[in-house]
């Protein structure tokens, strides 16, 4: 038996060692490795934002010294400006450049512009100026959101008195509502070739010319701009040129200009009761007319023009033999660029290609439409029935329909218009139509089915704009027609007989009394 005092064979004296309990589940002892994570999140994101700030300075003092160099340059070109005479500085428009300075490329903008004294700008309402103001405007690669660098001077003398043999031209641009048109690119082509932007009064005045004749072309900076008297459509590569300005020694030759962004017209077409339902009715064209246009007052668009309706005096003829479309409420013809007049200046609107076909002349409705600028307005406009039936007898009855797609034709003249369209047979191919029985300005197709199918008659689309029509059909040797007939909502069915009866002949050769 051992005695109490006996050693412990674990440790000398006897003594046990000390224990010390396991981490138990749920112990507070593991944050001190997540306070160790945290505290480095906290320095890495300290370190962000030193190193940020940093990064804004160096960015900020880089910005400085582009801005000072730009500065620089600006001032120096200036000075370098005031070293010309007055023959280098008249009218002067260009960019010099690129410069290199600390790694960044410089242009400079070089204008000197002719400026009254009272106004602090170019004079167009009584042409005059006392001085030349040059500008020095430079940018660089990369600017992004920083404002260029300007410098400006001025120069004398005023405008015509560098050389009693010299004149000038005055280009005064005025906006919709009668606002002043600024930025716009103005050229003058003749003895001197120079381009200026009008002002902030929308005024671009051009100096010390050598007397002659100039054309004048102004240009839009930016979209779509339509002349208020040529309807001229104007853009950044389309210039409304007004030819013919004789500038005299001494003298400044003012012109003036009005302006705005083009408006929009979108057609889309209903017929009278006479037109089956269910049948679209057609027309080639569109007119749009307004008084207030001085010059060639109407437009004529079709979809052979594209987005360039032509301003015309008399019918358009610009179509071609594909460009009659099958129109409904889906299908339409824009009628664009039109100038969109201020106040209550409407335009007229009606299906045709000139203004023989206004609904009014013939007891119809005109539509009118009001535009905005940069801004498309809807219009729908009646086209009157026209169904056409081919009878082989002498009458509506007892004979009976017919025509022959193969052999015979069929021929639609527009009186008023002085158009005449041929006929053809809807989905096959496009006759070829001599030279002997020209004009004819388009084809009018034809319904396929007839006569086994007469619904709507034998026009594919049994409606023509308002207006007196020539109706004629043969068979390649013998001719029957009427004519003068007035297509209106009160008639529209035009009847031919084959028999006897009506308007006949016999053709001779390619002539084509139709």
């Amino acid at each position: 038996m051992r005695s109490r005092a006996q050693s412990s064979p674990h440790r000398p004296g006897g003594r046990e060692p000390r224990r010390f309990p396991l981490p138990r589940p749920g112990s507070e002892d593991g944050f001190t490795l997540i306070e160790v994570m945290a505290s480095a999140l906290i320095v890495a994101l300290l370190a962000v934002g030193v190193l940020g700030g940093l990064d804004a300075a160096t960015r900020t003092s880089f910005n400085n010294r582009i801005h000072t160099d730009a500065q620089a340059l600006a001032q120096q070109d200036e000075n370098r400006l005031r070293g010309l005479n007055i023959n280098e500085l008249s009218n002067l428009n260009k960019s010099v450049g690129p410069v290199t300075l600390d790694g960044v490329q410089f242009t400079i903008a070089e204008t000197a512009t002719y400026v009254s004294d009272a106004t602090q700008t170019a004079s167009c309402n009584s042409p005059s100026a006392d001085y030349l103001k040059t500008t020095s405007k430079v940018t660089w690669t990369n600017m992004g959101a920083n404002s260029p660098v300007t410098a400006t001077s001025i120069v004398t003398p005023p405008v015509v008195s560098a050389s009693s043999g010299m004149g000038g031209i005055a280009v005064q641009v005025t906006g919709y509502g009668g606002a002043n048109v600024s930025g716009m690119p103005v050229t003058v082509s003749g003895p001197t070739t120079a381009t200026v932007n009008t002002d902030s009064s929308g005024c671009a005045l051009f100096g010390n010319l050598t007397p002659g004749t100039y054309a004048v072309n102004l240009y839009s900076a930016a979209g779509t701009y339509v002349d208020e008297v040529s309807g001229q459509a104007l853009t950044a590569t389309t210039a409304d040129t007004v030819s013919n300005n004789t500038v005299a020694a001494g003298s400044i030759q003012s012109l003036s200009y009005t302006v705005a962004p083009a408006g929009t017209l979108n057609y889309s077409f209903v017929s009278t009761s006479g037109n089956p339902a269910g049948v679209a009715p057609g027309a080639i064209g569109v007119v749009a007319y307004n008084a207030t246009m001085k010059a060639n007052n109407l437009r004529v668009c079709t979809l052979a023009n594209g987005t360039n309706c032509p301003a015309v005096n008399g019918a358009d003829t610009s179509f071609g033999a594909a460009d009659w479309p099958q129109l409904s409420s889906v299908t339409q013809i824009p009628a664009y660029p039109l100038f969109p007049f201020n106040g209550s200046d409407n335009y007229t609107v009606y299906a045709g290609t000139c203004s023989a076909n206004d609904p009014g002349t013939y007891s119809g409705t005109d539509v009118t439409a009001t535009l905005q600028p940069s801004s498309t307005t809807n219009v729908t406009v009646t086209v009157p029935a026209m169904l056409i039936h081919v009878w082989n007898g002498t009458s509506t009855s007892p004979g009976s329909e017919t025509f022959n797609f193969n052999t015979w034709h069929l021929w639609v003249k527009d009186v008023g218009c002085g158009l005449r369209y041929y006929g053809y047979k809807l989905g096959g191919t496009v006759p070829a139509v001599s030279a002997g029985q020209s004009p004819e300005q388009a084809v009018l197709p034809l319904n396929s089915n007839y006569p086994t199918s007469t619904t709507g008659g034998i026009l594919a689309y049994p409606a023509m704009p308002y207006g007196k029509y020539d109706v004629c059909v043969d068979n390649g040797s013998k001719y029957w027609s009427v004519s003068n007939v007035t297509n209106n909502n009160s008639s529209g069915t035009i009847n031919l007989y084959t028999g006897t009866g009506g308007t006949t002949g016999t053709l001779s050769g390619t002539s084509n009394p139709c």
